[in-house]
């Protein structure tokens, strides 16, 4: 997952037009972060231990799209705000099994931002794909 990301990553560099990696270096080190705990933390989870969601990085996942969304001038349920980006891209597959499998995301007040990103990140047209 790490060189896949890192090749969408680079397409977003050389392509800006395309909104894949934000603009700014702040959003860029937040985007980063934020992608990381996915890949180190959560998915694996998801993985080798589906009926013990990490709560802690959940918790932290959600106060993060929470901020990140009231920060934005152009507000939509995506990381980037109205349309989609690296984050969706690397979350996009496990999408369903995240929402859906297992219970991983808790219906709680702590994860609600995580569940309707996630369920934004479900509708985009190619996760429909997996």
């Amino acid at each position: 997952m790490e060189c896949a990301t890192e090749h969408i990553w680079q397409l977003g560099l050389e392509h800006p037009e395309s909104g894949l990696v934000p603009t700014s270096d702040y959003g860029q080190i937040v985007t980063l972060q934020f992608i990381n705990i996915w890949s180190t933390n959560i998915l694996p989870a998801l993985v080798y231990s589906p009926h013990s969601p990490p709560f802690a990085d959940l918790a932290m996942v959600n106060k993060w799209i929470v901020s990140r969304r009231s920060s934005l001038s152009r507000r939509g349920p995506f990381w980037n705000g109205r349309s989609p980006c690296i984050a969706e891209v690397v979350v996009a597959p496990f999408a369903d099994a995240l929402l859906h499998g297992n219970s991983f995301i808790p219906d709680t007040q702590e994860c609600s931002a995580v569940s309707s990103w996630l369920a934004a990140v479900r509708c985009m047209p190619f996760t429909r794909l997996y």
